[in-house]
Formats: C-alpha cells, sequence, structure tokens
C-alpha cells in the first residue's frame, strides 16, 4: 500500500511540474553599467519620498479580459512614485521626479520602497523606469561613491 501511494504522489508531482503555467516574466537584456549609463539621457541617485498605485483604466462596459484582447485597457496597474534628487548625474534633473513603474516581479518593473535610494535611469522624455534600463534600490551601497562611479562613466 505504501508503495502504491509513493508512485501516485510522484506522478502527481510529475504532472503538476510539466503542466502548462501562464504568467508573467520580466526578460532584459543583461547590459553594464557603462551600457545603462550610454542609453540614457538622465540619470541620477534619490530617495523615493511618496509611492502610490495607480490601478488600471478598463473603458466602459468592457472587462479586463476583453480589454486585453482588444486594446481597450488603457494601462496596466503600476506605481507612481515621487523622487528627491541627491545626486544629478546626467541630463536636467528637477528638484522632485515623478515616475511610473510596474508593481515588481513579472512586469520589469521596480520594487517601490518609501525612503529608500534609488539609482535612475532615464530616456529623454520617458517618465517610466523598469529593472531593464539598470534602476534600482541601492540602499547598500554608498550613494555618492555610485555617484562618482557613474560620473567617471559619462564620455
Amino acid at each position: 500500500m505504501k508503495r502504491w501511494k509513493g508512485h501516485a504522489l510522484f506522478a502527481l508531482l510529475a504532472v503538476l511540474a510539466l503542466a502548462p503555467r501562464s504568467g508573467l516574466a520580466c526578460s532584459c537584456v543583461e547590459a553594464t553599467l557603462d551600457q545603462h549609463v550610454d542609453r540614457s539621457a538622465r540619470i541620477f541617485i534619490g530617495r523615493l519620498m511618496e509611492a502610490r498605485i495607480i490601478e488600471p483604466k478598463v473603458s466602459p462596459g468592457a472587462s479586463a479580459a476583453d480589454g486585453e484582447a482588444s486594446g481597450l485597457m488603457d494601462e496596466w496597474e503600476r506605481v507612481e512614485a515621487i523622487f528627491e534628487p541627491r545626486y544629478r548625474i546626467k541630463g536636467e534633473i528637477g528638484d522632485r521626479e515623478t515616475l511610473r513603474t510596474g508593481m515588481g516581479g513579472g512586469d520589469c518593473g521596480v520594487r517601490m520602497e518609501v525612503g529608500s535610494l534609488y539609482m535612475i535611469f532615464l530616456d529623454e522624455d520617458d517618465l517610466r523606469i523598469d529593472i531593464c534600463s539598470g534602476s534600482r534600490q541601492i540602499d547598500r551601497l554608498d550613494p555618492r561613491e555610485k555617484a562618482l562611479e557613474l560620473k567617471s562613466l559619462i564620455d
């Protein structure tokens, strides 16, 4: 009897392991810090002062599932974050920068934690950040040293 239960358990685990799963996965092309600096028009290191979740907007009469298929959904759930730049590395950076990112995980968003320091890489007029651009939390690093390193990479 124990042998039969062991085989049944093994078969169940094998089926679950091989079953197709739906989900999101972020896939970025790996880049060096130097490449992130070259590709970005604006770079700063700043503290996250505020963050709020923005719910997705769906056109009236459409469900989220309809929106995904037909393009009726305006946007995905995301975070709007307000940063106070401490070190301006490249480009024009305001006294406060309001940016948007995904929720983190499969959508390539940068996880937000109010009070933490972040290294932010931006395109010219883009207000969105993601982990693929190199933007990330840097609380465990010396921000002054990181700012000097980034500045040394600018041509």
